[in-house]
């Protein structure tokens, strides 16, 4: 009996290749559909990114993640495939090989204004993060709880997440300059406070998504990679601690800071 050949679907996340490989084709099909903002060709020769295997094995209970060199990663499910826990998986795999590409996954939501600005709200569950984007239509999402943001040539900028959240689809897959991050609280008024950088980063850090370190690399190097990401951020893009009422209100005063 001739063994299946693998399939496989490629993504283009923040810039940066993913390959998904299985031997079952309805897999490949299925996540086709599901990202079909971030289809990219397949990657050159020679050009890797992330890569990650998914397989059902029905003798185990829960979903289990092995690890290789520290780009490719196994996902193995139990029975069949269930797309929710694949999609967290993947998600905290993603943002964990984004640290080592100058990025960073942050707990929070994000949406480009008007004036085609980038604009990240940070915060814990129930915080605001979707009440933010909520108050907005006009403006375009780019993330509901998960945010992706890269350094490239010098710049901050925020990307659309492929991530299935609260809003249950993934967004475009696009970037924008990110210009502010904002920590919130819900308030009975608005106020509008700039961090300080040794704040900014301590905040940022305990913000960031990443669920371990990775083998192939010293756990020095990772954390380094961690805290230079953080601390090059807020060098180049300023934070704020956000109190808001639920109402559109408290954008004015973002809107006058960013005038000046």
């Amino acid at each position: 009996m001739r063994k299946p050949k693998p399939q496989n679907l490629f993504l283009d996340i923040a810039e940066i290749r993913c390959r998904i490989i299985s031997l079952d084709p309805a897999i490949i099909n299925f996540l086709e559909k599901k990202f079909s903002n971030f289809l990219s060709p397949p990657s050159p020769r020679g050009k890797r990114g992330l890569i990650i295997r998914v397989e059902i094995t029905p003798l185990i209970r829960k979903a289990e993640i092995s690890q290789g060199k520290f780009s490719e990663f196994e996902i193995r499910l139990p029975s069949r495939f269930v797309f929710e826990s694949f999609n967290f998986i993947f998600r905290d795999i993603f943002g964990n090989f984004l640290i080592l590409k100058k990025g960073l996954m942050l707990h929070a939501s994000s949406f480009i204004s008007e004036k085609k600005q980038g604009f990240i709200f940070v915060g814990p569950k129930d915080a605001g993060k979707s009440t933010i984007v909520k108050l907005f239509p006009e403006f375009i999402v780019l993330a509901d709880d998960s945010s992706i943001i890269r350094l490239l040539r010098n710049q901050w900028f925020v990307y659309g997440s492929p991530f299935y959240e609260r809003h249950l689809a993934s967004r475009l897959n696009i970037r924008f300059p990110l210009v502010g991050v904002f920590f919130l609280r819900q308030a009975d008024k608005n106020r509008l406070v700039k961090l300080k950088k040794t704040e900014a980063t301590e905040k940022l850090i305990r913000n960031v998504r990443s669920f371990r370190g990775s083998p192939d690399i010293s756990l020095i190097r990772f954390l380094q990679s961690y805290w230079e990401n953080c601390y090059n951020l807020v060098g180049k893009v300023p934070v704020f601690n956000l109190d808001f009422k639920k109402d559109r209100s408290f954008f004015k005063q973002i809107e006058s800071y960013f005038s000046k």
